[in-house]
Parts: structure tokens; sequence; C-alpha cells
């Protein structure tokens, strides 16, 4: 089996869409639109409701792109960053919701194909964060959008780091190692070490992952 395609057949499907978008923001329209123009700076269009300029942003909206970040990147991706960049620029250090915004702002910058800002990105929150899900998360987001950008040692490097992370389930090692295995195949003369990494995903996959964190 050529080693892209099990890696490609390694790789579980990214983190699922959040629940449903709350009635007072459904369809993209009256919430998250209007939310998007209130806080996307550059929009230059009107202000959420009840919030005006230079008053900090709504408690509500906070939450609520909190819990709809995910289903905004899916059905709005350029709408989801125009939200999460303005809260983000109110928030202080300190807000716990910091964190999960930040790895939603990672993830929309990889979907709308900008993978050199996703890296920035993805590596100034790697830095302080310490939730395993959210680091394996970010860590295969990094790491690809840097082999989307054609600097391969510095993704296998990258893949390396979050491979060796603590707390990864067999679902992010999967997803890691089926990165690698693209890497690898990647170099040209590391096809067969390609396919026994993207053979290791395939058992990650299954539930048969080695207890090995490390790139192999």
């Amino acid at each position: 089996m050529p080693a892209t395609n099990a890696a490609a057949r390694a790789a579980p499907a990214g983190p699922a869409p959040a629940g449903p978008v709350p009635d007072r923001a459904a369809g993209l329209g009256p919430g998250a639109d209007r939310g998007a123009r209130g806080l996307g700076r550059d929009s230059g269009l009107d202000v959420v409701p009840g919030q005006e300029a230079g008053v900090a942003v709504d408690e509500w909206v906070v939450g609520w792109l909190a819990e709809a970040a995910a289903v905004l990147i899916y059905r709005a991706p350029q709408v989801a960053e125009g939200l999460l960049r303005g809260v983000l620029g109110q928030l202080p250090g300190s807000d716990a919701r910091r964190a999960g915004l930040e790895a939603s702002l990672v993830a929309v910058l990889f979907r709308l194909e900008r993978y050199q800002e996703a890296e920035r990105a993805g590596v100034r929150l790697l830095a302080g964060e310490t939730d395993p899900q959210r680091v394996a998360d970010t860590s295969w987001l990094v790491a690809y959008a840097t082999l989307r950008s054609g600097r391969i040692a510095e993704a296998m490097a990258q893949v390396t780091q979050g491979l060796a992370r603590p707390g990864l389930t067999e679902s992010h090692m999967a997803r890691l190692r089926a990165l690698h295995a693209m890497v690898l195949a990647g170099i040209g003369e590391e096809i067969d070490r390609a396919e026994v990494v993207a053979r290791q995903a395939l058992a990650c996959g299954s539930g048969r992952c080695s207890t090995s964190n490390s790139a192999a």
C-alpha cells in the first residue's frame, strides 16, 4: 500500500463542529453576521447591537463564539476570522477562554489556506498551552501548515515535537503519525520508512497504537 494512501486512511477527520448555532445567531445572520460587523475592525460595518465603539465586547458574544466557533469555521470561515480577531483583541490575557479562541483562530487560518499565519498563531499558542487535546490539534495544524508552506524539514520537527507531547489520545497519535508519513513520503528518500509510519498510523486509528509517542 503506498504510504500516502495509508496515511490518508489513517488520519481521522478533524474535530467535529460544535452543536447547533443558538437561535440568536441562526443562519449566520442576526448574531454571527452582525457580530462580525461589530468586531471586525476592518469591515467598517455596524457595531454589535448593544455595543458602542470603545466598549468591551459583550459577554454573550464571547460565550457564544467559544461554543459556535467550530460551526462558523466550517460554514463561514471569513466571518469566523473576523469574530475571533475582534474578540481576542478585546479579551484580557488572563481570560480563561482565550486559549480556545486562539486555537480556533489557528484552525480558521488553516482553512483559509493562510498557512504561514496559521503556523505563527499556532506556535504562539503552543508556547504556553497545556490542555492535551488543544495542544494535539494545534500541533497537527502547525505541522501541516509548515508542510504546506514547503518547509519539509521544519514540518518534520513539528511532527516530532507533537508526538513527544504528553497526553495524546490514540486518535491524535494516528493523525500525527499519518502526517509524519506524508512528510517522509515528501522527502523522497524515505519511502520505506514512510510506509512503516503509515501502518503505525493505521494501527493507532484502529485502537492498536503502540505505547511510544515518539516519531518512528
